[in-house]
């Protein structure tokens, strides 16, 4: 199939978002055989774009940039330039130097180097994520 003849990402059918560094995680609920599935989609340049395809049904639908703007908008907390520092400071002060704890630094050291400490901009962003975008039932209403 075409991409001009695949329908875009119906909005309504996605069920939960999280943000990574390179990716965009959903859910989203197939408008074709109504089973959800879970998609990675990665991004460029901060912009998610290609095909979902339904693994269920093989239906295929477009994320475009613009309707990833729309669910940006849709998903994402709306934060000051300030409230946006505030959650970064709050974050590092969650991640970093917690491999360096015990029990936690005898758990992650493996012949004297500590496996811990490369995971934390990679655990930044889940946190980000987690601080950062709203929850379904909000997206809701509920």
């Amino acid at each position: 199939m075409d991409w001009d003849d695949l329908p875009d990402l119906d909005l309504n059918s996605v069920e939960d978002v999280w943000m990574h560094m390179t990716s965009l995680g959903l859910v989203v609920r197939c408008t074709s055989c109504e089973q959800s599935f879970e998609q990675i989609q990665f991004t460029l340049c901060g912009v998610a774009f290609g095909v979902l395809a339904c693994p269920h049904c093989g239906q295929g639908v477009r994320m475009t940039p613009e309707t990833f703007a729309r669910l940006m908008e849709e998903w994402l907390l709306d934060f000051s330039f300030d409230e946006a520092l505030t959650v970064n400071r709050e974050v590092e002060a969650v991640v970093e130097h917690w491999h360096r704890l015990e029990p936690w630094k005898s758990v992650v050291e493996w012949k004297g180097t500590n496996l811990g400490e490369p995971t934390e901009r990679e655990l930044a962003c889940h946190v980000n994520s987690a601080m950062c975008v709203r929850t379904p039932a909000e997206v809701k209403g509920e």
